[in-house]
């Protein structure tokens, strides 16, 4: 039985209920179980791994590939952000004022414990996903080739969220244990996105969708962009001398091509469906909220209007229903202008680096840059400002040298700049190729 299949994964994969219940849902509702009687429901877990083969299957299992990796990043992104100067702690579990502290590393702390075996989840998930859909395109039974497409964008953009996250890995397979990835090696993680996201753009071109086409080649400039960040943070310990890279600017300018300056790619939750627990944890629970003091605009002197507003969005629970459904923003073309600004500041272009910066601050009315400031601290603050809570900042804080004032002075955030989130301790329990610690 798939259920039983499942519950043997290895590791935090062994979070396989989410995994059981959304195939059988998929199988369901596209007719591959079916009852006489209408009042009479089978037991959707009495469901075989290899109905997964049926190809009526296939936007089933695409859609739960995503919906289970948009709650693993849901999960992760909490303690990530709570290390950076975006959240605070304002609750009772000790836990996170730690990671408020920046203990960033500690394998002990459970809710980075927790989360990460809702991101061993996705990661399984969008993995089984792509075979799935591979699997049927080389038997010629995908009747909608955007599906693989879709399948590479979901793999590849986990794994992003992956590199940028955690300082190791291990990429198990249900009852096979895989090896960490190491510390120093974690850059081939961003290799295999930059791979899985190529074959993404190749087949969105194919099938004609410039929607899912746009998103690829968005999250690949990603991809390339943040690898870039981890050269300079590694081996961790001190910000670099010069911050600025060079990287995703071809991919980005392509990606803006094919939308408007309005566009982004956001994670979507609801009632019924997958839950933000970073929405939870602010709205609902309250154990964390966002800083007071909101970083003002460098040239005009107000509360940053971006930052207001992506407060604003993850905050209206009337919108979304609920207090568990804020969603989470992948990629943007904000993003895009700012990945070739800061190429083209990286190579010597001030003027050029100028003109996208102005590009992003148009968007919101506000003052264009001239001489004001210099062009580097720009960058920082507009990067700051676009892409508030959307797991960025932490990375950016140890390239550019700031520091969290709710740091603690001996934290390995504040010590040792290129610190991320470990490989937690139920892993290290359950996985014999990974030590218990480091």
């Amino acid at each position: 039985m798939l259920a039983k299949i499942t519950q043997k994964l290895v590791g935090n994969d062994r979070r396989s209920s989410r995994i059981v219940s959304l195939f059988a849902c998929c199988l369901i509702a596209l007719g591959l179980i079916g009852c006489e009687d209408p009042l009479k429901v089978e037991n959707p877990n009495s469901l075989l791994e290899t109905d997964l083969d049926n190809p009526i299957a296939a936007a089933g299992i695409v859609n739960g590939a995503l919906g289970t990796a948009a709650q693993g990043i849901g999960f992760v992104l909490a303690p990530y952000s709570t290390v950076t100067d975006e959240v605070t702690w304002i609750g009772s579990r000790n836990a996170w004022n730690d990671l408020n502290k920046g203990k960033v590393t500690d394998i002990q702390n459970e809710f980075v414990d927790n989360a990460m075996k809702f991101m061993h989840e996705g990661r399984w998930m969008a993995d089984k996903a792509v075979a799935q859909m591979e699997k049927f395109d080389a038997d010629g039974v995908l009747e909608d080739r955007s599906l693989l497409s879709r399948a590479y964008l979901i793999a590849g953009m986990v794994r992003i969220y992956i590199a940028d996250w955690f300082d190791d890995w291990a990429f198990s397979n249900k009852t096979e244990p895989a090896p960490a990835v190491g510390k120093d090696n974690m850059s081939v993680v961003y290799d295999d996105a930059i791979e899985l996201l190529t074959k993404a753009v190749n087949v969105a071109r194919e099938v004609g969708d410039q929607e899912l086409e746009a998103r690829a080649l968005a999250c690949r400039a990603r991809a390339k962009h943040a690898k870039a960040i981890w050269q300079l943070l590694n081996p961790p310990g001190q910000a670099p001398a010069n911050p600025y890279v060079n990287a995703g600017a071809d991919d980005a300018a392509a990606a803006l091509g094919l939308v408007d300056n309005n566009w982004k790619w956001q994670l979507m939750f609801g009632v019924g469906r997958e839950w933000n627990d970073t929405a939870w944890q602010i709205n609902g629970r309250k154990e964390l909220a966002f800083v007071a003091d909101i970083a003002d605009d460098p040239i005009d002197g107000v509360d940053d209007p971006r930052i207001v507003a992506a407060i604003t969005e993850f905050t209206d629970i009337d919108t979304w229903g609920g207090t568990n459904y804020s969603p989470i923003t992948v990629v943007s073309a904000r993003e895009m202008h700012l990945i070739i600004a800061e190429a083209k500041l990286a190579s010597g272009d001030e003027t050029a680096a100028k003109t996208h910066i102005n590009m992003v601050r148009a968007m919101d009315g506000l003052t264009a840059l001239d001489n004001q400031i210099p062009v580097g601290d720009m960058l920082a603050h507009e990067r700051r400002a676009n892409l508030f809570i959307q797991g960025r900042r932490l990375n950016d804080m140890y390239r550019f040298g700031i520091k969290d004032p709710e740091w603690d002075v001996n934290s390995p955030a504040y010590t040792v700049p290129g610190s991320f989130l470990p490989i937690t301790i139920s892993e290290r329990r359950a996985n014999p190729l990974i030590p218990i610690s480091d």
